[in-house]
């Protein structure tokens, strides 16, 4: 499916999540002492991620990535919040994939990214 529409078109990938957050009035008692980590949002604060998602959708985005961009043991170990992998890396599948079926988009990509520090 999506190889069939990038052979009509040019699909636009949403954009920042993060950058988009920092806007919000976010307080400490949001990301549960975890300030910073925005992966933890997917359970604290699912209504703005999904607002966010629907922004970008709203603007012209054809694809909706994920908030899950530090969604790793490495990453979130920083914040105590390592065996929280899992379950947040699916909470921001859930929020995506809400956002583009009441779109009537069809894509979402999951996007974790390079780990900060070594294993």
């Amino acid at each position: 499916m999506l190889h069939e529409e990038l052979s009509k078109r040019i699909l636009i990938l949403d954009g920042a999540m993060g950058t988009v957050l920092q806007k919000y009035s976010l307080q400490s008692e949001d990301f549960c002492g975890a300030v910073g980590c925005y992966e933890i949002l997917n359970e604290t604060r699912a209504e703005i991620i999904l607002e966010v998602h629907k922004k970008y959708i709203e603007a012209g985005a054809d694809i909706i990535e994920t908030n899950s961009f530090n969604c790793n043991a490495i990453s979130l170990k920083d914040y105590q919040l390592e065996n929280k992998v899992y379950s947040l890396a699916k909470k921001s599948a859930e929020i995506a994939r809400q956002a583009v079926e009441e779109s009537g988009k069809k894509f979402m990509f999951s996007v974790l990214w390079d780990l900060p520090k070594k294993a």
